[in-house]
């Protein structure tokens, strides 16, 4: 289990963090590249020609600097971020599990398709279904939302071993309070962000604990909402008694309901 993608913003000024992190790796070189998400400067850093990290800053983005790291170079680059730079706000990071065994894509095709429909999560296939040569995709969960999840055949996409099958995680705390505390997280306290993970990677990995914090910005409830969960928390045992002697119907349920508050108007 390991970081696929690493990325941070750093509240120190850009030379600050360039130098930094560049002293970290030997034999490296600063380059200017392309600025992408809005920035107005960006520079990576290499080693031959190996990308080891890229860095953002300026623009209509702020004064916090983005840094950040994929792939084989995710997991040192994150090493190095949270040692040096321990005030860090986490922004993304990919949660990567690799299997390389017969059935491993069926298997993992099936649990993310028994999680989606239990949690009413969007999905997504992506690739070849139909003869399965050019490698396959699944998505669950929204991209837009904290928590995204896929699973594809990662060796055949990459002309590998066919059994090579990855599930990865995308996480995304959006709120500064979820920043911070992921900041110092294990990757198995990210796969327990949400509920639908926590269901997910217990049973594929084994992976159990408390939730750390929430992944998104906590919405405050209204007083109506507020008052609907104590009718509820009251009063739901009734409404599931009256849905059952109706066979499930929960338009007739509804239509019974209301009713009622036509009535009470």
């Amino acid at each position: 289990m390991n970081f696929d993608w690493y990325r941070a913003t750093i509240d120190h000024p850009p030379q600050v963090v360039m130098d930094t992190l560049a002293g970290c790796y030997e034999l490296s070189d600063v380059l200017p590249t392309k600025p992408f998400y809005g920035y107005e400067r960006a520079y990576i850093l290499k080693r031959g020609e190996i990308d080891l990290l890229r860095v953002q800053w300026g623009g209509n983005t702020g004064t916090r600097v983005l840094a950040e790291a994929s792939g084989e170079q995710a997991p040192e680059f994150s090493s190095h971020v949270r040692e040096k730079f321990t005030d860090h706000f986490l922004t993304r990071a990919d949660v990567a599990l690799d299997y390389c065994e017969e059935g491993a894509w069926e298997s993992l095709f099936g649990l993310s398709a028994e999680t989606a429909d239990l949690f009413r999560l969007k999905t997504e296939h992506r690739g070849d279904y139909h003869r399965a040569e050019g490698g396959r995709t699944f998505y669950i969960g929204s991209r837009s939302s904290p928590l995204f999840n896929r699973i594809y055949e990662k060796g055949i996409q990459s002309k590998g071993n066919p059994l090579h099958v990855r599930s990865e995680l995308e996480f995304k705390p959006k709120s500064e309070q979820a920043r911070v505390a992921y900041s110092t997280a294990t990757p198995d306290q990210m796969l327990l962000a949400s509920t639908w993970s926590a269901y997910f990677y217990g049973i594929l990995a084994g992976v159990k604990g408390p939730k750390l914090a929430p992944p998104g910005t906590v919405k405050k409830l209204t007083r109506d909402e507020q008052s609907f969960l104590h009718m509820m928390k009251q009063y739901g045992p009734l409404l599931g008694r009256m849905l059952e002697a109706r066979g499930g119907d929960y338009c007739e349920l509804g239509l019974h309901i209301a009713g009622h508050i036509e009535n009470q108007g």
